[in-house]
């Protein structure tokens, strides 16, 4: 991730995650680093390694689950809300439950991917979240 970050040129209003993200000497990231490690430096990062990969291996698998998750983050973050919008938050994140429960049998799933998969409901209800 740390050759990739190096090599990653962002836009100017993009606030870059520390290259050392994960170390202890950075401590802990913003809410804006932690998205633009999550939503571009990893995306990019896991791409190249996994992306190649075979369609029907376990890396593929996994690069496809992060992919679901960062669109729904991307979608629910969004400053307009859409039905399409909300179909598609819906459709990623439950591709990204049914998975991560196949890929992850081990992981117990928490409270919070429970209110996940409710949340489409919720930008219906009420809008954006930047509303």
């Amino acid at each position: 991730v740390q050759h990739d970050m190096a090599c990653t040129q962002l836009l100017y209003w993009v606030l870059p995650a520390p290259r050392e993200a994960g170390s202890t000497q950075v401590g802990k990231l913003s809410a804006d680093q932690w998205r633009s490690f999550c939503s571009i430096h990893l995306v990019v990062t896991l791409v190249c390694i996994w992306g190649p990969s075979d369609p029907n291996s376990r890396f593929h698998k996994m690069l496809q689950n992060s992919m679901d998750l960062m669109t729904t983050v991307k979608i629910a973050s969004m400053c307009t809300m859409t039905p399409a919008r909300i179909s598609s938050y819906n459709l990623h994140m439950d591709h990204y439950l049914k998975n991560i429960l196949e890929l992850y049998p081990q992981v117990n799933l928490s409270p919070y991917h429970h209110l996940s998969g409710h949340f489409g409901e919720l930008l219906q209800r009420f809008g954006p979240t930047h509303a």
